[in-house]
């Protein structure tokens, strides 16, 4: 937990105040915010981002409806990468995306590349079948951007919308389904606008 810190405390009353401000940092993570947040933390060793905060307010720029779709996310947070996930989704309302190794080539489980099978050939990534098994993806440093956000973003953002279409906004019954066909649906609609704004390969 961050706190203010204080080097010089004042006198009020005749009472020396407390030298620090112990009450927790205000985040997004517990807060609502007035306006969307986009937050890049660092990297992590051995990793880097490619997504800055203008690409995700270009993106978020071509998405059909976005105003409605992005009703009750907080923040969306450019975070340490994490090898488990490229991105997740928090129900308080904050999409996550992980850095990228520093090594762009990254290893694709099988139902990984057929799930997304569309987009590596629509972004044109060079794939290598594994002996033990998968597959060694070759992005570009522009096609790893374009996966994080035709891929790893609208798949969260239809996590967010799922839960925002169910009664008790939690434990929604769309689930992965419901996000990868909303991923995949809305990568076809946007794909047009997509490569006039964002080099490839």
């Amino acid at each position: 937990m961050r706190v203010n810190r204080k080097t010089n405390p004042k006198v009020v009353d005749g009472r020396v105040q407390k030298k620090n401000n112990d009450r927790p940092t205000h985040n997004y993570y517990d807060h609502k915010e007035p306006e969307l947040v986009i937050d890049r933390r660092r990297p992590g060793p051995g990793a880097r981002h490619l997504l800055k905060v203008e690409d995700i307010k270009a993106f978020i720029g071509i998405i059909p409806e976005w105003p409605e779709l992005s009703q009750g996310i907080d923040a969306i947070a450019l975070l340490p990468y994490d090898d488990a996930t490229y991105g997740s989704y928090n129900l308080g309302g904050v999409i996550k995306l992980r850095a990228w190794p520093t090594e762009l080539w990254t290893e694709v489980s099988e139902e990984g590349e057929v799930r997304k099978s569309w987009l590596m050939k629509a972004i044109r990534v060079e794939t290598e079948e594994l002996s033990y098994g998968g597959y060694l993806a070759k992005f570009t440093e522009n096609q790893a951007r374009a996966f994080q956000l035709l891929g790893t973003f609208l798949h969260e953002l239809g996590h967010h919308v799922d839960r925002m279409n169910c009664k008790g906004k939690h434990d929604c019954p769309g689930g992965e389904p419901f996000a990868i066909k909303f991923e995949q649906e809305m990568q076809k609609k946007i794909w047009p606008e997509f490569v006039k704004r964002f080099p490839l390969p």
